[in-house]
């Protein structure tokens, strides 16, 4: 018996900018960076989902695994880069 395939989905997305600048002192040259990360999942199994919401006594419901729900994670970053 065969069992049905299950798509499963990730995707990334992020956007940077950097700005340059060079000193006089020693010809450094420093870098300020920034920008914004989105990563998508889908087709996942997360905690929540596995815990049955019946009493810890009737544990029937620990042996199925939910592996349907979604994640979103996303957030900024900021970097500093300095040379000498």
């Amino acid at each position: 018996m065969s069992s049905p395939v299950k798509v499963r989905f990730l995707s990334d997305f992020f956007l940077r900018v950097a700005l340059r600048w060079r000193s006089d002192f020693h010809c450094r040259s420093n870098v300020v960076r920034g920008g914004y990360q989105v990563l998508g999942l889908s087709g996942v199994a997360t905690a929540p989902a596995q815990y049955p919401a019946t009493s810890l006594i009737n544990q029937s419901g620990f042996n199925n695994n939910n592996n349907n729900d979604s994640v979103l994670f996303h957030g900024a970053t900021l970097g500093l880069e300095l040379t000498y």
